[in-house]
């Protein structure tokens, strides 16, 4: 289930004074600099590698993509309402005038980046409008390949540098304390009788909240309420020196740049590097790029950047999105609650949208707890 508010008028529930966060990528993260600007306490149970989360490799491209659903008309309507509240907020940040209060200062942290997109779709997006400068373009040359070519500017966002910051933040905030755990909870009971007995509540009073944003472990955490299929979906790139490259991104579908459906190719600078992609292949496990992939990514790295503006290669990476089949689990879950006797809050299953969704995400389940009583 997808929604952005919950009323729950019959339920009485007290004030809980913290929220536990479940989750180490930026939906986690943006919920908590959400609270902490609130001067409400935050404890973050977090696994102790940034690095090594699909938040910190993904390509930091704004724009809405497999994150499930879209096919519902309401689904369609809360992604752009959660999409444009984050694209407002990059290009807030990307403003010299007024910076958003969640992101570094550093202007690099955050770029504004015209992106051309060579698509087999033949309908706009639903997130054009989003964009103020989204243009069908005619490029007679690709006709035979191509549908249509589609030209926007977006924000691109360096996403290790974002989240280290959002942790940083977070660790200098005398409300927040963020715990590392040495594995993932593999069910919501499990992070119960772990805060009782690890923390000062006590273990009888379950005086606290838990957001469980636990991405590709997020529907372990529903405690059998979530009956849409979740799965992950593996990426691969290949990351290059950026400085001899061009300052746009172009991303392709289909067509002679492409390796079939599973092996869209796009080129994103971002931060220090350009990252060249990609593939989005259902419950693949492969921890490394294949040879076949491999060779894949340095022919589009040649076409995309050209041989004589192809910095050196500085690394691979290979992550997986947190898919979920039924869109974004954005609720307060009556059921689970009641049974463990604490306030449990679903937020995952971004798919390849966190960066694209995470703000708007954050203020609805900021919005969840308000309606709950939950925080003063």
């Amino acid at each position: 289930m997808v929604s952005d508010s919950d009323s729950d008028s019959d339920l009485v529930i007290v004030n809980h004074p913290i929220t536990y966060i479940i989750g180490s990528g930026v939906s986690a993260y943006t919920v908590a600099v959400r609270l902490l600007s609130r001067n409400k306490p935050v404890h973050l149970l977090t696994l102790a590698d940034l690095t090594a989360q699909a938040s910190a490799g993904a390509g930091g491209l704004w724009m809405p993509f497999h994150a499930g659903g879209e096919e519902n008309s309401a689904t369609v309507e809360l992604y752009s309402k959660w999409a444009k509240a984050t694209f407002d907020e990059y290009e807030m940040n990307n403003r010299n005038a007024a910076r958003s209060a969640f992101l570094p200062t550093d202007k690099s942290v955050v770029e504004m980046v015209e992106v051309n997109s060579y698509s087999s779709e033949t309908e706009s997006p639903y997130w054009a409008s989003i964009t103020s400068d989204f243009e069908i373009v005619d490029d007679s040359h690709r006709s035979r390949e191509y549908c249509r070519k589609t030209k926007f500017t977006a924000p691109i966002i360096d996403c290790p540098a974002a989240l280290i910051h959002y942790e940083q933040t977070c660790r200098l905030s005398s409300l927040c304390t963020i715990t590392q755990v040495e594995e993932k909870f593999n069910d919501a009971a499990a992070v119960v009788d772990f805060i009782n007995s690890s923390f000062e509540n006590g273990a009888e009073s379950n005086d606290f909240t838990v957001v469980n944003c636990a991405g590709a472990s997020g529907h372990l955490l529903s405690g059998g309420t979530d009956n849409s299929e979740n799965f992950v979906a593996r990426g691969i790139l290949h990351l290059y020196e950026r400085e001899k490259c061009n300052d746009k991104a172009a991303l392709y579908d289909s067509g002679s740049h492409t390796n079939g459906e599973n092996y869209p190719t796009y080129c994103i600078p971002r931060g220090n590097v350009v990252v060249v992609g990609g593939c989005y292949i259902k419950n693949d496990f492969e921890t490394t790029i294949r040879a076949n992939e491999a060779e894949f990514l340095t022919k589009n790295t040649k076409l995309l950047l050209g041989e004589t503006k192809t910095g050196k290669k500085l690394a691979e990476w290979v992550g997986w999105r947190p898919c979920r089949a039924a869109g974004v689990r954005v609720e307060h879950d009556r059921e689970l609650s009641e049974l463990l006797g604490v306030s449990f809050i679903h937020n995952y299953g971004h798919g390849g949208s966190g960066w694209t969704l995470c703000s708007g995400s954050a203020d609805a389940v900021v919005e969840i707890i308000e309606n709950l009583h939950l925080i003063s």
